[in-house]
């Protein structure tokens, strides 16, 4: 059994280095290349191979400025243990001696611990920015300073939907202000993805979260304050871990309360500086929905999330003014990599 499952890792490892090779041969014979991918859908026949695909992903993918990912089981056809495809857009070359453009390719790739979101778990970014669009990674509810999944206090699945949804939703917002975009404002359409096991009840809590988002109700803004393992080496101060329930809310190593939408908010600095003041970000704090469309938000049932998750989310942003602006919304204005 062992040497099978060895077998079939190799065999989904194998399979994914040889698509992403023959997407990096494409997009060479038209003149493009990794720097022109937006985002890549992962697709595995079988979530457990998901370090050798990882591995193999990295020999393929560049280390820098590589493309956001989202990585999902399916059933895949047989013989098939893994599958992709690409957003790709070409970016238009700039005058000369102009300098990058409003259109100019950006990616957020960070890898190391902290209290604001998680760090990749594989080889790609938390978020690419190309001609007026923003693309997010898949975001599942890790607590950011030890990469493992939240749980309900309670432990009821109904729960544990809950917590994992607004996690993921709150890690969402706060890659998107590092951006220089807000979920609330700038969301064009989301994709859900919940595992089979969690279903409809995922969606629901998803859902609710993403009203919440719309609303602008202050708990996306939070900067987490685990009292995981890697606290300490994250740089995490004493605190209240606010991916809990407000019924379930437990302080984790004393300190004052940063607020979960729930409370008096507290001194922000105190609580080690919620999203829109300790993250460096210089966006401002979260607002209602101010259009009178509605983000197109698309459910999709997965055979299972990385780490078991029950549910993952991936929204796509206007950057700035959206494609065809003169206005670049994320700081600085230019191209290159953040973090």
């Amino acid at each position: 059994a062992v040497v099978e499952a060895a077998v079939a890792a190799a065999a989904a490892a194998a399979s994914t280095e040889a698509s992403l090779l023959a997407l990096e041969r494409r997009l060479a014979a038209s003149g493009r290349g990794w720097e022109d991918v937006s985002l890549v859908h992962l697709y595995v026949a079988d979530m457990s191979h998901f370090a050798a695909v990882n591995e193999a992903y990295s020999r393929v993918m560049p280390a820098l400025h590589p493309p956001a990912r989202a990585c999902v089981q399916l059933p895949l056809p047989v013989g098939t243990p893994a599958a992709l495809d690409a957003i790709v857009a070409a970016t238009p070359s700039p005058t000369p001696g102009s300098g990058p453009g409003p259109g100019a390719r950006r990616s957020l790739h960070v890898q190391s611990l902290s209290c604001w979101a998680p760090a990749c778990i594989g080889p790609y970014a938390q978020a690419v920015a190309h001609l007026g669009l923003v693309h997010l990674a898949g975001c599942i509810g890790m607590d950011p300073a030890t990469l493992n999944l939240v749980r309900s206090a309670s432990g009821t699945a109904a729960a544990t939907d809950r917590v994992e949804a607004r996690r993921s939703w709150r890690s969402a917002a706060a890659v998107a202000r590092a951006m220089g975009c807000r979920l609330g404002r700038d969301t064009l359409a989301a994709t859900v993805y919940a595992s089979a096991e969690a279903g409809g009840g995922a969606w629901r809590s998803s859902d609710d979260a993403f009203e919440g988002v719309m609303a602008g109700e202050p708990w996306q803004d939070d900067v987490d304050v685990p009292g995981g393992e890697a606290a300490v080496e994250a740089g995490v101060p004493p605190g209240i871990r606010h991916d809990l329930d407000s019924e379930e809310r437990t302080p984790i190593l004393g300190g004052s309360d940063g607020g979960d939408g729930d409370s008096d908010g507290g001194d922000a600095e105190a609580a080690g500086g919620r999203g829109v003041g300790g993250d460096g970000s210089g966006v401002g704090p979260a607002a209602p929905w101010p259009w009178s469309w509605r983000p197109l938000v698309t459910h999709v049932t997965v055979t299972r999330l990385p780490k078991s998750a029950r549910v993952e989310v991936q929204p796509l942003m206007l950057h700035g003014d959206g494609p065809g602006s003169t206005r670049v919304g994320a700081p600085g204005g230019q191209g290159g990599e953040v973090g």
